[in-house]
């Protein structure tokens, strides 16, 4: 891999990713690894002292490490970055990307055939693995082209793994097809983290694995149950997990209460609050009317004010409130660099390519650095009044005798009854989260036809 030298006029050091991450958690929304080392600003910043300064290799790497301590620290995926990152590899070294297809259909053969290197895996890896299936209404053909384009997803991600900080999380998101089918999406994340242990040898285990579940009311159960390794499981999805607990991320998060939900009830260690909608990434290729780019920009417009800032001050008084909530904001979906901006000091961003480009190569002038002070103060601890507007207090005394399902998740309960009002109800996250799930399926259709026959 050839590593160009950055070509910015301004300094790393200085430029208003380097202020941001002051402040923010920087993760990368990307699959590429060539683009994760490009990008890696750590990286970056290294190869500028060495070509600016006689300082020596120990003392630049002190400094770096000084400057610069969270990019990146994760890496987030899903259906539709998994698709892209093939047809770019297909794109511009096609023999390498029709190889990686033969690899992974030989991958998922084996184990279909129950061995993994002419070796015998055993019972529990084949339990986790699902081979029949996640649904159980696949055919054949089908449990096949899903296994390996898993498997695909898997190689990836383990591409990008030597990219993020020691403590980083490779991400890999569940079958939206089934966002509303709790047991198919335990499976899938169950396959997964089994996938990243296979393919690594052992090297990749759940504590490096993040699995991101679109944030139905299902797919909440189901982060319940993965959470706490099945010991909380109130819905029937099976028995305690052999592996142990499986970290989760509740993606699709577009309203607070889904926020609080998978928090309060799901034990996620992320909520992904997404700023716009997917359609508006979109806008270029698929041409819609102005009406429909229109729905799509007064949606997103209104995420950073009425999500993305409430819900991260109502977790900052939950977490310091109560020591078993961990759940961090992880900000999704940017489609300008300057809503970065507007999220400094939210715990993590998640950030494509282009947006650190833009931030890496931006002066953190006096008016963008007042925009992150101001941004910071937005995101306050929340006090009572809040707790109670947005369901976190109702939700906190309906837990208390609903321990196999959590006082947003037992249905029949005022805070279920109001999650599902809000998820079917409020027309502005009913219109994102079915664009979201109806984008992400038609990715894992994409990528279940690269392995048809």
């Amino acid at each position: 891999m050839t590593l160009e030298q950055p070509v910015e006029t301004t300094h790393l050091s200085d430029s208003l990713l380097a202020e941001l991450a002051k402040h923010t958690t920087v993760d990368i929304d990307n699959n590429v690894a060539s683009i994760a080392v490009q990008h890696n600003l750590a990286h970056r910043r290294l190869l500028e002292l060495v070509d600016t300064t006689n300082k020596g290799s120990s003392e630049i790497q002190e400094q770096v490490v000084d400057e610069f301590h969270s990019l990146f620290q994760d890496m987030t995926s899903n259906q539709i970055i998994v698709s892209l990152t093939y047809s770019e590899l297909l794109a511009s070294e096609a023999p390498k990307a029709k190889k990686l297809l033969g690899s992974c259909t030989v991958a998922a053969r084996q184990i279909e055939a129950g061995t993994w290197k002419a070796e015998k895996l055993d019972s529990v890896m084949m339990r986790r693995l699902s081979v029949n299936g996640l649904a159980g209404t696949e055919s054949l053909e089908e449990k096949h082209q899903q296994l390996a384009s898993d498997i695909l997803t898997v190689y990836f991600g383990l591409d990008m793994l030597p990219h993020l900080l020691s403590n980083g999380n490779v991400h890999a998101q569940t079958a939206t097809s089934q966002s509303y089918n709790a047991q198919a999406t335990v499976r899938h994340a169950r396959r997964f983290v089994a996938l990243y242990q296979l393919l690594s040898g052992g090297s990749v285990d759940s504590s490096r694995v993040c699995i991101k579940i679109p944030s139905t009311i299902p797919g909440l159960q189901a982060m319940r149950f993965l959470s706490s390794g099945g010991q909380l499981n109130g819905f029937d999805l099976g028995n305690p997990l052999e592996e142990g607990k499986i970290q989760v991320l509740a993606t699709t998060v577009f309203a607070v209460e889904q926020g609080l939900a998978a928090a309060q009830s799901a034990g996620a260690i992320y909520v992904a609050p997404y700023i716009n909608a997917l359609a508006a990434h979109f806008f270029g290729a698929e041409n819609p009317s102005d009406l429909e780019k229109q729905k799509a920009l007064s949606a997103g417009a209104r995420s950073i004010r009425e999500v993305i800032y409430p819900l991260q001050r109502c977790l900052k008084t939950l977490r310091r409130e109560n020591e078993d909530i961990q759940t961090q904001v992880m900000a999704a979906s940017f489609l300008d660099f300057k809503e970065a901006v507007q999220l400094c000091g939210l715990d993590h961003v998640t950030l494509g390519a282009g947006i650190v480009q833009a931030l890496s190569s931006t002066e953190p002038t006096e008016a963008f650095v007042k925009a992150m002070q101001q941004a910071r103060e937005e995101m306050s601890e929340a006090g009572e009044d809040e707790l109670e507007r947005y369901g976190g207090r109702l939700a906190s005394e309906e837990a208390r005798d609903q321990q196999g399902c959590g006082g947003w998740l037992k249905q029949g309960s005022k805070s279920y009854t109001r999650l599902e009002t809000v998820l079917t109800q409020d027309e502005r996250c009913s219109y994102m989260l079915a664009d979201a799930l109806a984008r992400f399926t038609n990715a894992e259709i994409d990528l279940r036809n690269l392995f048809a026959v």
